[in-house]
């Protein structure tokens, strides 16, 4: 599968998908992430994201850079940090 993904902004799109997530499965309106504190913020204790919740933004992740994110590597210390590293390394990997 080949990934054609150029110059992106892998932290600003893992924003935007977590608020997709967050507005879906809670309804509840955007909240506002900064890129500049984003990568320390905890998926689970910040975000206050439930597992389910976390699923669904691999899922979201998945299908728009077309890799495949092990969810095993999401542990409850992760932090979106955590997560833009491991979409960049998938890309690599694809690129290979």
């Amino acid at each position: 599968m080949k990934n054609n993904i150029k110059d992106v902004d892998v932290l600003r799109s893992l924003i935007n998908n977590l608020t997709v997530v967050l507005r879906t499965s809670r309804g509840e309106a955007a909240r506002v992430i900064s890129t500049k504190d984003a990568r320390k913020l905890d998926i689970f204790t910040d975000l206050g994201l439930d597992s389910i919740e976390a699923l669904d933004l691999l899922t979201l992740l998945e299908c728009e850079f077309k890799i495949k994110i092990d969810a095993s590597k999401v542990k409850e210390e992760t932090k979106l940090g955590d997560l833009e590293h491991l979409i960049k390394q998938s890309i690599a990997a694809l690129k290979k």
